[in-house]
């Protein structure tokens, strides 16, 4: 609770982890933001009404800055340390700029608190003109004569409330949570309420384990971990002949598209290093359920990824060594499985008679920005002008088909 001064001790002992992260919801921020301070941060300055005021609207900026992080880039463009640090800072120059001055300096606290203070952790500039954009709706006269803080809750009047009745106003008053408290449009909760309904149902899978032991569930799960292995076999492509490649590539290194054939033979070996690791990967777990080997932790990741549908290795704590090995991706097993299968198609065709390809589908590459480089050291070469002159010119076209790629 946000009004838990100390943590009960007996409670930490039986907890394996104890975290304190602020809440998602405008309410329970704002509750916590306010909790920060007590009635003698109003006693102690000379305006008390024009501190209890600003102060609650510095709790809902507080509130609204973090509550934005959930929506994604929508909020936020990066992630941002915004803090409890940071509140209580802005409190203390609120109260030093109301002390000495016999008025509110609106201008002074607005470009602190934006610019320097919460800005100080903004790199981007959309940000920060986000962020200076809520001072200014936020921080003004307005405050006094129940400025609209978001659709259906006003800022309250100083004269008549406290503490606790701050705190008894943002329960009793807030509307319901929804994007419009932040000022962004409702659809911006569909990507976020996805995402969440997605994690949910991914860590109750996780959790979810070997089911209880009984006999049908470790059938069934073994019939699905059989069924995604014989799949994967059945597709799975041979690995490229290196040692023929370099025979053939060797009299090309040095003709005019040397890079371009550097670029390939890169990717064929680590083509080949992924295509090596899930054969054995897969040979070892085969073993391993029939006996013959005894089962490891990485047959075990691997189990459980296939459970999950998931790419074995993405869980940073397994040990099998799919991800590391792969292009940094987010799909699922099979989708991954079925753009390994459309990379290796490509490189079959380049590699055939180590022709530099018309068309080129880039992200099928490992390393993208080396066949942009290639293309940079072929023109250098052909026009004799220095490699730092070169850049890279994007043009739309209608093609859809590589195919009726001519030149």
């Amino acid at each position: 609770m946000a009004s838990m001064r100390n943590m009960p001790e007996s409670l930490m002992q039986s907890c394996r982890k104890v975290a304190n992260e602020a809440p998602s919801d405008v309410q329970s921020n704002l509750i916590r933001a306010w909790d920060n301070f007590s009635p003698d941060t109003f006693e102690s300055c000379s305006k008390p009404n024009e501190m209890k005021a600003c102060l609650f609207s510095l709790c809902w900026f507080h509130a609204v800055v973090c509550g934005r992080r959930r929506f994604g880039q929508q909020g936020w463009s990066r992630k941002y340390s915004f803090n409890t640090g940071d509140l209580v800072i802005c409190s203390n120059v609120l109260r030093s700029y109301l002390d000495a001055s016999p008025s509110v300096p609106w201008d002074d606290i607005r470009y602190i608190f934006g610019e320097i203070m919460y800005g100080g952790h903004i790199t981007d500039p959309w940000d920060r003109r986000t962020c200076n954009t809520y001072l200014q709706v936020y921080q003004q006269e307005g405050l006094f004569n129940g400025l609209e803080l978001a659709p259906g809750f006003k800022s309250p009047s100083p004269n008549e409330m406290d503490y606790t009745a701050y705190i008894k106003y943002a329960e009793k008053s807030m509307p319901p949570e929804s994007p419009l408290l932040f000022g962004l449009h409702p659809n911006a909760e569909i990507g976020y309420l996805t995402n969440s309904t997605e994690k949910l149902f991914f860590d109750i899978l996780a959790m979810g384990g070997d089911g209880d032991g009984a006999s049908g569930d470790d059938n069934s799960r073994g019939n699905a971990v059989r069924e995604v292995m014989s799949n994967i076999q059945e597709r799975l492509p041979e690995e490229f002949e290196m040692v023929s490649l370099s025979l053939k590539a060797k009299p090309l290194l040095e003709g005019p598209s040397g890079p371009y054939i550097v670029v390939a033979l890169q990717e064929c070996g680590r083509i080949n290093a992924l295509i090596s690791e899930i054969r054995k990967s897969i040979s070892d777990l085969d073993k391993g359920l029939k006996g013959q080997l005894n089962m490891s932790q990485a047959m075990e990741d691997l189990v459980s990824a296939f459970v999950l549908n998931q790419w074995p290795g993405r869980n940073p704590f397994s040990k099998c060594m799919w991800e590391k090995l792969a292009w940094p991706s987010q799909k699922n097993l099979m989708s991954q499985f079925s753009d390994l299968l459309l990379r290796v198609e490509q490189l079959v065709h380049w590699t055939a008679e180590l022709e530099t390809p018309k068309s080129i589908w880039l992200p099928g590459l490992f390393n993208p920005s080396s066949y942009l480089t290639a293309a940079q050291q072929v023109t250098a070469r052909k026009t004799g002008l220095a490699l730092d002159k070169m850049t890279i010119e994007t043009h739309v076209t209608n093609i859809w088909d590589a195919s009726e790629v001519k030149d």
